[in-house]
């Protein structure tokens, strides 16, 4: 592999905190080629060797990250690259921490869905109102936030895991549906971005 990854030991542990939290997050340091190659259809002995070393570097990056926004990006991309099984353990244990961390995202709307999102899909309660931020008085989405298209196309998959009754997710889906069809229309995005769009569009 040229692709190496240092675990950092973090001084601050995942332990449930009620600090707010900065909407203005660092880049991940997780590096996506690094994880990527992860992702093999190859069995035997020898692949279970080759990948040894590089997952106890993500179980390590899993356990170890502090700050819950790259927690969730990288737990989103091992289960979009199909490889979030090899952390079944982790994963959950991430996950649980972070349902009962008072985190606010703040007016990140991107990470505010990914982690409705994410806790939705492995089973751990999390309130629609964690939306009610991005409301007007009124109770319409706010128009701004089309100009966020990673946040509107996270916003757009999480409302797919709507309870029944929960109307505000029914309108997040329309909301989100009409701007990412606009968007489409008449933008140009980066190019990973437009199929990720088009690609939840279906």
């Amino acid at each position: 592999m040229t692709n190496h990854l240092t675990c950092i030991l973090a001084t601050q542990t995942l332990k449930p905190t009620s600090t707010r939290r900065s909407a203005t997050y660092q880049q991940s340091f997780a590096d996506y080629d690094f994880i990527q190659s992860l992702k093999s259809h190859n069995t035997g002995e020898m692949y279970e060797r080759y990948l040894k070393k590089p997952k106890e570097e993500v179980r390590c990056l899993l356990e170890k990250v502090d700050q819950r926004v790259d927690q969730l990006k990288l737990i989103d991309t091992l289960q979009s690259l199909g490889i979030g099984y090899h952390f079944k353990k982790e994963i959950k244990e991430a996950l649980r921490i972070i349902s009962v961390d008072d985190c606010n995202m703040g007016d990140d709307l991107y990470a505010t869905a990914l982690r409705f999102g994410l806790l939705r899909q492995h089973g751990f309660e999390v309130s629609q109102d964690v939306f009610n931020g991005f409301k007007v008085y009124k109770g319409d989405f706010m128009e701004s936030l089309c100009e966020d298209t990673k946040g509107i196309l996270s916003l757009y998959e999480a409302s797919y895991l709507a309870f029944e009754g929960e109307t505000m997710m029914d309108e997040a889906r329309a909301f989100t549906t009409m701007h990412l069809t606009d968007a489409l229309k008449g933008k140009s995005f980066e190019q990973k971005l437009a199929r990720q769009v088009e690609h939840a569009r279906g």
